[in-house]
């Protein structure tokens, strides 16, 4: 448990109110067909998120709090194997995926294109936008991870439970993503709490960084392998 100073309150209040709050108007923009070009809003994605994941880090080592109370440790016990498995699983279903994928008539693509919704708006259609997209599911691997759970538990453990933590945290992560409407919003919060409880199980932000990763790879590449396709 750590004092919340005056930059610990600023951070958070970004991480929870200012992030969905801009994560709705980019929403609005995205409604209205007024979306940026999109190497340059993945570009603004990393560099923010890096920014503040740094600002974080910064607040961390100045108050020298132990890099374990944000997670990133791996216990050397069955715990950190049933991480190593979780990620096996993630890799395999998503090869099963793109095989699948790779299988399908035009008109089937043409369902899974039906059921990006808003979410299309933001994915690769480029070689170029493709590569620079896995480096944005990186990032959030990482810096969403770090922030939303690594960071937001240690934070919170002021108020709530760890239990508490994972739903709190899971609605923020949801709601950070509001550009994808409410479904999206739905949905996000949904992996945000299974992120949340193998963090808690596991006793290491590791795997959800991983993970977190793999669903961002993943969900670029079956849009980009579906809107490269043509139209039935």
């Amino acid at each position: 448990m750590f004092p919340v100073t005056r930059a610990d309150a600023i951070l958070l209040v970004a991480i929870a109110i200012v992030a969905p709050a801009y994560s709705y108007y980019a929403g609005r923009r995205i409604a209205a067909g007024a979306m940026p070009a999109r190497t340059l809003a993945y570009a603004r994605t990393m560099l923010s998120w890096w920014l503040i994941s740094f600002a974080m880090g910064l607040i961390w080592v100045r108050m020298e709090r132990p890099a374990t109370a944000l997670g990133l440790t791996i216990p050397g016990d069955a715990r950190s194997w049933a991480g190593v498995a979780l990620c096996v699983l993630a890799l395999a279903y998503a090869v099963a995926q793109r095989r699948l994928l790779q299988q399908m008539t035009p008109e089937k693509l043409e369902r899974v294109r039906d059921s990006f919704g808003r979410t299309a708006v933001v994915l690769p259609r480029t070689p170029i936008e493709y590569r620079l997209f896995l480096a944005v599911s990186i990032t959030a691997g990482i810096c969403e991870e770090l922030l939303y759970r690594g960071y937001f538990f240690a934070m919170t453990s002021h108020w709530l439970t760890l239990a508490g933590a994972a739903i709190v945290s899971a609605i923020v992560f949801g709601l950070g993503h509001a550009y994808q409407g409410w479904k999206g919003v739905i949905k996000t919060a949904i992996v945000g709490l299974v992120l949340g409880a193998i963090y808690i199980g596991t006793g290491s932000l590791v795997w959800p960084m991983i993970l977190h990763a793999l669903i961002d790879v993943q969900g670029g590449s079956v849009g980009y392998k579906v809107l490269r396709t043509p139209r039935p």
